[in-house]
């Protein structure tokens, strides 16, 4: 078929969601019932369970990510998007299930409105008793409304636009939805959040601490990545300094408090060290400005300090370009 006989496209990303990927299925197969000129995809990044098994039961088209292939959410996003044909792409994670009504409630107005990309809805969570469930809950529910900046999670966005601006950047550990959507914004279009519920997120299971250790240090890690890419645009690249602020301080105290150590020793200055102390007194206050308790200023500062190291790494890594990432994934159903 031709791009022009789609009318919606919808790409399921998976990793080892055996739990979870039937429910989120079935959601978009009913979701798309009404759309005579839709196709579903799953893109599954080298899941180990019953994930695939479960899919093939479906109706919709299977591909799978090789074991070597750098995986992220971001490169099953990107693959999705390459054998897809819609209008309208719908994004959306093995781990949350869509509301039957979605489409009825954003395709007319996303269709209607000419220079807007994309458009998402609230994302409610499963009332797992457990800390990221509590947290990713919280933040959702304290996302603006309307025009916005930037998507997290689950989004409906124009093919078109992604086509002009650059869809998922597969390079990309985490954050790959506030990437693309500072792209979008920033080549003129507009990005749109609705008071409707768009999904159910799923996750957010208790996890060991080695587990949530990981999953912080790759998010810190995919911002310093988000960082060195953004320099191509410096609209994007002063936004995302004012963004990582609290993380590029802390990275300068650390590495001025190197400097002034080694100043003192050889020679025996304490001037560096004044200007060391003052300037994490002043760091500490601006914090404390914002969270008003001390407990979560002394948290906060310590584990900024902490992620500077990966975040440093994730900067360092070179620029790929997207179309390197490799695209001989494996069709498990067609």
């Amino acid at each position: 078929m031709n791009v022009q006989n789609y009318d919606l496209s919808v790409v399921i990303i998976s990793r080892n969601e055996e739990k979870n990927i039937a429910n989120c299925i079935e959601s978009v197969l009913k979701a798309t019932e009404d759309i005579d000129v839709c196709e579903i995809v799953l893109v599954d990044s080298a899941s180990t369970d019953k994930t695939v098994e479960i899919a093939t039961k479906y109706p919709i088209k299977i591909f799978q990510l090789d074991p070597s292939f750098p995986l992220s959410p971001a490169a099953g996003y990107y693959i999705g998007f390459l054998n897809t044909k819609g209008r309208y792409v719908q994004f959306q994670c093995g781990d949350s299930i869509l509301n039957v009504n979605w489409f009825k409630i954003a395709l007319p107005i996303l269709k209607n409105k000419k220079k807007l990309a994309g458009i998402v809805g609230m994302v409610i969570q499963e009332p797992y008793d457990t800390r990221i469930a509590k947290k990713y809950a919280k933040y959702h529910n304290n996302l603006p409304i309307g025009e916005i900046q930037w998507f997290a999670a689950d989004s409906l966005f124009k093919r078109d636009v992604l086509l002009e601006v650059g869809t998922f950047n597969p390079y990309l550990l985490a954050g790959e939805e506030g990437e693309l959507s500072y792209r979008v914004i920033d080549s003129g279009y507009k990005l749109l959040r609705l008071p409707d519920q768009m999904s159910h997120h799923l996750g957010g299971e208790k996890e060991n601490y080695l587990s949530i250790i990981k999953k912080k240090l790759r998010y810190t890690k995919a911002q310093g990545q988000i960082l060195r890419y953004s320099t191509s645009s410096k609209l994007i690249f002063l936004r995302r300094l004012k963004e990582y602020k609290f993380k590029l301080i802390s990275i300068f105290l650390i590495l001025f408090g190197l400097f002034s150590i080694n100043l003192f020793l050889l020679y025996n200055t304490l001037l560096p060290l004044y200007i060391l102390i003052g300037g994490i007194i002043f760091y500490f206050g601006w914090i404390f400005y914002y969270t008003r308790n001390l407990k979560e200023t002394i948290f906060y500062s310590i584990t900024q300090a902490l992620r500077s190291i990966p975040f440093i790494l994730g900067f360092l890594q070179p620029k790929k370009n997207p179309e390197t990432y490799p695209t001989d994934v494996k069709i498990i159903k067609y």
